[in-house]
């Protein structure tokens, strides 16, 4: 259904004036050298990227303002840019393809000015690569945040393979024998098949002929050619032999719970030479690794037998095996399984063959290794086609966890499935929005609530991450943004040419973190408990010798000081290197110290803004903007030289210290 068929003019004129230059919208001015409309040539940069992503919506005849706002300059000939656009998109000289439709483009009247909308299908893996001209090499493009971006001669050729075959595992590997597979690996293999399925056919086969019926060996009816299949090698070959086949080969299964001091992971698997290092040992050890202390409760049936297995258990290993069997295992980037104390992170190298928000409905599969997924299925760990995601997506709804959260990632690409095991609302979280906002937080409809959670936990929000989040359309996104906006209640961020939120908090006065130095920084993103455990103590000097000691990396240390508890701190902050993948909602999930906080500890030793905004992941202007300006005000902060200097950095005062704990009040 077209735009203009869904909501009548005016209302489909709001929605326009309400977009912004979003993940899926474009706005091109398309005056033409005669001022009367002119199809831009940068439109089909546009056209290429979005079919090749998540489509979009390109508008013709709207001007950005400076505010990133959409102002109206309207198509005063709007007829003759259709009849133009149509004789171009068909014209295969021009573009590659056309996978648009008659009801793709529509002329719209707002603000008694005729605009031109275009609405850009995401193209199936068949179609693409959509491109500029002949030749797709240096003329295809993909969507990036930042806009549009030309594709490496890497992502185009990926494209083109996916395009031309169906199943990416059952090509026959040239030179690989039986030899090349793990014998134990297979006789595991077999004895789990034994389990699933006690009285199948295939269990009497010899190795050969149950790998031939798996996928796993293949002989070519046309040339007679047979031999060991890439499914074969992936699902039990030798290590070696694999990376003979496959140089980038990477499995990596990181277990980052219960990590002490500065520890990266505290437990880990990839293959290092004492085990096969095939994909089917990888997922008996990661599996059992993964649910080992999962606080889930087992079910209880009729007769109080026990289910040892829940659907959570289920939905992990779907999780798991989806990342496996959905990989593109030719590509740089491996698969990586990350257990953290907050929940799941499963990524796997390629793209989606399905449209995300098909992925989250069901019922569509495109597998890129159906062998291996045929393989998983005989010993019971794959569901059927296309009803994984929703198994995974209802297990965690039934616990009233956040909604697992499916993305792509377009450089490297990749495909991420985070999976939480903590609930939207947090308590410290909704307890914080309250005391911000009162019952004005208490009235708002469930949607903005979700979303001002969101942009607590989260530091801040997109209009992309709440539509996986909530699962809306973007336009409905920008509404309840917008209404928020408009209520004092989230604060508008220009990233580039796209923007962020994050909850509003100058025009709160009591609860203004930089009102009063005697508060520490940035409690609004705390709850009072860790607020309280966060303030410096002032009157405690530490111990003789740590004063202003610092590591390496000009960060400060702590030499066995105590919290209010008692409990002994640290023994040492987080390193610079650390700092990005550990801050989260505005502080460190490790140390939960805010942002300005370890601003202060990084400038222990002098840092510019381009080293903190690489440091803390940040774009410049809103670092200066939203924290170095204010603790310079603040004197918790100082330059080292004129603030116009090129060579300037920021340096923490003795103010600055006291806050860390570092000297006496």
């Amino acid at each position: 259904m077209s735009l203009s068929e869904e909501l009548d003019n005016q209302v489909a004129c709001a929605k326009l004036l309400a977009l912004r230059e979003s993940y899926e919208f474009e706005a091109k001015d398309a005056q033409g050298r005669d001022g009367n409309g002119a199809v831009p040539n940068a439109l089909w940069a546009s056209y290429s990227a979005m079919a090749n992503s998540d489509g979009g919506y390109i508008l013709l005849g709207a001007a950005e303002n400076s505010d990133g706002s959409l102002k109206f300059t309207g198509i005063k000939n709007a007829g003759r840019v259709v009849d133009d656009f149509w004789n171009t998109i068909n014209n295969p000289d021009a573009v590659s393809r056309n996978i648009l439709h008659q009801g793709s483009v529509e002329v719209i009247e707002c603000d008694d000015v005729n605009l031109v909308l275009i609405r850009v299908e995401r193209a199936s893996r068949k179609e693409r690569p959509i491109y500029i001209g002949k030749n797709p090499f240096g003329n295809t493009y993909k969507r990036l945040n930042q806009g549009d971006y030309r594709c490496r001669r890497d992502e185009v050729s990926q494209m083109i393979a996916d395009a031309v075959a169906d199943a990416r595992d059952s090509d026959i590997l040239d030179d690989f024998t039986i030899d090349d597979i793990d014998g134990d690996s297979l006789r595991a293999f077999r004895n789990d098949f034994a389990s699933s399925k006690p009285r199948h056919p295939y269990l009497t086969f010899d190795d050969k002929d149950l790998l031939e019926h798996l996928g796993g060996w293949r002989v070519d009816r046309k040339t007679q050619r047979e031999g060991l299949t890439l499914a074969g090698l992936l699902m039990f070959g030798k290590w070696k032999s694999i990376r003979e086949a496959l140089p980038h080969y990477s499995i990596d299964y990181q277990d980052r719970t219960h990590l002490v001091d500065d520890q990266r992971w505290s437990d880990r698997v990839l293959p290092d030479g004492t085990w096969s290092g095939n994909l089917y040992d990888f997922y008996r050890r990661v599996y059992s690794k993964l649910v080992a202390d999962l606080a889930v409760p087992f079910q209880m049936l009729e007769g109080a037998k026990r289910v040892d297995e829940t659907d959570v258990h289920i939905a992990i290993r779907e999780a798991l095996i989806n990342a496996l069997v959905h990989a593109d295992y030719s590509l740089t980037t491996g698969i990586l399984i990350v257990k953290h104390p907050s929940g799941f992170i499963f990524r796997n190298p390629g793209v989606s063959r399905v449209p995300i928000d098909l992925v989250y409905q069901g019922g569509v599969s495109d597998c890129r290794n159906p062998s291996l997924q045929l393989m998983f299925q005989m010993v019971g760990g794959a569901e059927k086609a296309g009803s994984g995601f929703p198994k995974i997506r209802h297990a965690w709804e039934r616990q009233h966890w956040r909604r697992p959260a499916l993305s792509e990632k377009p450089s490297p690409e990749v495909v991420e499935l985070e999976l939480f095991t903590v609930g939207l609302y947090p308590e410290w979280v909704t307890s914080r929005l309250i005391t911000l906002f009162g019952d004005r937080f208490k009235q708002l409809s469930p949607q903005e609530r979700s979303i001002l959670a969101t942009a607590v936990y989260e530091r801040r929000v997109s209009n992309q991450r709440l539509q996986l989040l909530l699962d809306l359309h973007p336009t409905d996104v920008t509404r309840l943004l917008s209404n928020l906006v408009d209520l004092g209640m989230l604060v508008r961020q220009r990233i580039s040419r796209w923007y962020e939120y994050e909850v509003a908090q100058g025009d709160m006065a009591r609860a203004d973190p930089y009102q009063s130095q005697q508060q520490t920084l940035f409690p609004l993103l705390l709850g009072d408990e860790d607020v309280a455990a966060s303030k410096p103590t002032g009157t405690r000097k530490p111990s003789k010798g740590s004063q202003g000691r610092k590591d390496s990396q000009g960060l400060a240390r702590s030499q066995g000081r105590k919290d209010s508890q008692g409990h002994l701190a640290s023994q040492r902050h987080a390193t610079i290197e650390e700092v990005p993948r550990r801050i989260v909602a505005g502080f460190s999930t490790v140390t939960r110290k805010p942002i300005p906080t370890t601003i202060l500890e990084l400038c222990l030793e002098p840092k510019s803004t381009a080293e903190l905004a690489s440091i803390l992941d940040l774009d410049p202007t809103y670092l200066r903007q939203r924290y170095t300006s204010r603790l310079i005000k603040t004197n918790h902060l100082e330059y080292t030289a004129a603030a116009t200097s090129p060579d300037v950095q920021y340096r923490t005062t003795e103010l600055g210290r006291q806050m860390l704990g570092l000297v006496e009040d």
